[in-house]
């Protein structure tokens, strides 16, 4: 079976419960009569983001379910670094609740391992194909051609990736922004081994999302919560352990300080500062992992005019053993 037709296979059995259960009602949703196109978190996933939390739990903000990566030999990535060559590929699953039928564009991007998204740090080339279209019939679910990511000399072992959808009658935001904006989605996980004391480090980007603002941006660092711990367990095949949340802190790159467990500063417009998320913990049996995410918050320093944004970023360690 091709790589396309396991992922089928995959979502293929959930459409039709999927949409039985899907009813716009008089919600606030967007007027049906256009595409309402977005890239499945979970099942029930209806393309609606609250704020401030924009998924229930155990749902990933950083690993959207509606993207795969498949490996060379076809089986599913899960962590680690990507093959330099041969090409693996993506796909992007994409779900029209809407009454008019779409033709999709996909779009995806790379950039180093971020909290945060913004266009100053995202990339497509040589990593990734162009845009792909699908068509999505009105109140359905399809999958998009499939998408070569080929690392090559250019990106680090662990990247980000991006995808976008959109069709001429149902625009993104042009935020960036997964964790608001249905159009959006990330695959933003970074496994990392960690010594036979249980120290681990991960190295990451603080992104300012606005262009053309300066902002604060807050960061701070979380264990797994209990759900998410269950979700990751089913994905990666291997037992959660939890961590202390006083085992974890973070660094930012130029800041002679100890570390803390959380940092401010101001970014100017599309700037980025690297930092690194620190666990202390007991070893790690072989079979076992702990899983900590990112957060962050930026605002926008113009007289609270603009929203803030949220960015998440996700880090799985384990003993290498």
């Amino acid at each position: 079976m091709s790589v396309q037709g396991m992922r089928r296979g995959a979502a293929g059995d959930r459409r039709a419960a999927s949409f039985a259960r899907f009813s716009p009602g008089d919600s606030g949703k967007p007027d049906t009569a256009v595409p309402h196109l977005y890239i499945p978190y979970h099942e029930d996933d209806d393309g609606d983001r609250p704020q401030p939390d924009p998924f229930p739990p155990g749902v990933l903000s950083y690993w959207c379910e509606g993207i795969g990566i498949f490996l060379p030999d076809g089986s599913p990535y899960t962590g680690g670094e990507i093959p330099r060559r041969p090409a693996s590929t993506v796909l992007v699953d994409v779900v029209n609740s809407g009454d008019r039928d779409a033709s999709a564009q996909v779009g995806l991007y790379w950039c180093d391992p971020a909290a945060g998204f913004g266009a100053a740090n995202l990339r497509r080339a040589p990593v990734l194909g162009s845009a792909v279209t699908v068509p999505v019939q009105a109140k359905s679910r399809a999958t998009a051609p499939p998408v070569p990511l080929l690392p090559g000399d250019v990106a680090p072992g662990h990247m980000c990736l991006l995808a976008v959808v959109s069709d001429l009658y149902d625009a993104p935001s042009g935020s960036w922004n997964p964790l608001a904006d249905r159009h959006y989605a990330q695959h933003n996980l970074s496994v990392v081994p960690v010594t036979p004391d249980g120290t681990g480090a991960v190295t990451f980007q603080a992104v300012n999302p606005f262009p053309d603002l300066a902002a604060l941006v807050e960061v701070s660092v979380r264990p797994a919560s209990r759900e998410e711990a269950t979700t990751l367990t089913g994905r990666l095949h291997a037992r959660a352990r939890e961590v202390d949340a006083d085992a974890l802190r973070l660094l930012a790159a130029g800041e002679d300080r100890e570390p803390s467990p959380a940092l401010r500063f101001t970014l100017d417009g599309g700037e980025s500062r690297s930092c690194q998320a620190l666990l202390w913990a007991e070893s790690l049996a072989p079979d076992e992992f702990t899983a900590v995410q990112v957060e962050t918050r930026a605002r926008p320093l113009d007289g609270a005019r603009t929203p803030p944004r949220l960015g998440s970023f996700g880090a799985v360690f384990f003993s290498r053993r």
